[in-house]
Parts: structure tokens; C-alpha cells; sequence
């Protein structure tokens, strides 16, 4: 609900009080964090900030690595791309206000959802890197429709739920195979591929933003 949320807030207050509504929702977790999380579990032995540094570097030249995170980095990239331009779209070229925008995008992240449910039905019959095949095709529908008609904001829509279905479903089996490969390492390689994913094809996106996307 959160995009129907901030649509709605941002069209009556400004989107200023997106930031504020967060900051409420962070101290209200934080709040239950301190109520009902246990504070005394200990961990078990420190682990050498060298040590650590020596597994990220290894990590980082590591082919198994390095072909794992490609399938969760690019949809990532393509996310980042595609969210942060998808309002100026919205808004300019289809003439939606912020509340209807806010109520279209419920749809994109509930087909997150159901890519991760799906993927999780899929681990029973079919393996990790089997699913990842499975759903691949969906990008490519995804970039064919709106390549082929743009021209709606419901094409738009359509085109970027399928989109999420496979970042729903790339996520958990991305990892999956991380901790199946690394099965020793698998905290150290699961914090490296989130580390990437938030630096590295964030600053990406960034410039794919400026020097690639055309303004509205």
C-alpha cells in the first residue's frame, strides 16, 4: 500500500511529507524493536575486520560470484532506471495526478510479490538456476510491449508488472544460489551483492539517468 500512500499524501501535503510519513514509520519500528526484539544474544566470536575485507575481495574476482550477481544486478539496474522515471512519464506524458499514480503502482509491486511467491512454488519441481530461466522470457515480453506500444499508461503499467514479476522472483533465487554456492560464506557474499546492488548500480543508474534517458 505504500505507493497508494505516497501518491495520496504527496498530492495533498507536497512530497515533502513523504519524508516525514517515513521518518514516523522508522521510529514506530523502531519503537516495536525495543519493545519485543531480544537484547541479549551475544555473538558467538568477532570476525576480523581483515578477514572480512580478504573474503570481499575474493569474492569480488570470483566467477561463480560475479555470474551469480549479474542475474540480480541488471534487474536491479533496470529498476532503479525505470522508478525513478516512470513519474515524470506518469504525471507529463499520460496527465496522471499523483493519487492515481500512487494507485497504479500497487499493481507493479503486488506482481513483486507474486514473483517471489512463484519462485518459492517453483524450488519444490525445478532448481534455482532453472528458474531464472523460467522467468527471463518476461523481461523480454516486458521491453517488447513497451517498445511496440507505449502510448497508454495502462501498456506502461502492464509492461513494467511484468517486469516486477521477474525482480520478485530473481531476488530469492539469487540468493539461493549464493548460499548454496557459498555455503560457508554465505553472509559475507549475501552483504557484498546488496552492497553492489545500493553503490555501485545505484551511481550506474545515475548515469544511465544523465547521459542515456531523454528528458521530459
Amino acid at each position: 500500500f505504500s505507493p497508494f500512500i505516497g501518491g495520496w499524501s504527496g498530492g495533498i501535503f507536497g512530497w515533502q511529507i513523504t519524508f516525514l510519513l517515513l521518518a514516523l514509520y522508522v521510529l514506530f519500528v523502531m519503537a516495536l524493536g525495543s519493545m519485543f526484539l531480544p537484547f541479549d544474544i551475544q555473538p558467538k566470536s568477532r570476525v576480523p575486520f581483515r578477514r572480512v575485507a580478504r573474503d570481499y575481495l575474493k569474492l569480488t574476482f570470483d566467477r561463480h560470484f560475479l555470474c551469480i550477481g549479474i542475474f540480480k544486478w541488471v534487474p536491479t539496474l533496470l529498476f532503479f532506471c525505470s522508478i525513478t522515471y516512470l513519474p515524470f512519464i506518469m504525471q507529463k506524458q499520460f496527465g496522471q495526478s499523483e493519487q492515481l499514480y500512487g494507485l497504479y503502482m500497487m499493481l507493479p509491486f503486488c506482481a513483486a510479490m507474486l514473483g517471489g511467491i512463484m519462485a518459492g512454488a517453483l524450488q519444490k519441481y525445478v532448481s534455482a538456476r532453472a528458474s531464472l530461466a523460467i522467468f527471463w522470457p518476461l523481461m523480454i515480453v516486458s521491453s517488447g510491449i513497451l517498445l511496440l506500444d507505449s502510448g497508454s499508461a495502462v501498456t506502461t503499467i502492464t509492461a513494467f508488472s511484468l517486469f516486477m514479476i521477474v525482480c520478485g522472483a530473481y531476488y530469492p533465487n539469487c540468493l539461493h544460489l549464493v548460499m548454496q554456492r557459498f555455503k560457508y560464506k554465505s553472509e559475507t557474499a549475501n552483504s557484498l551483492l546488496g552492497a553492489v546492488d545500493m553503490l555501485v548500480i545505484s551511481i550506474v543508474a545515475t548515469l544511465v539517468h544523465r547521459y542515456l534517458l531523454i528528458d521530459l
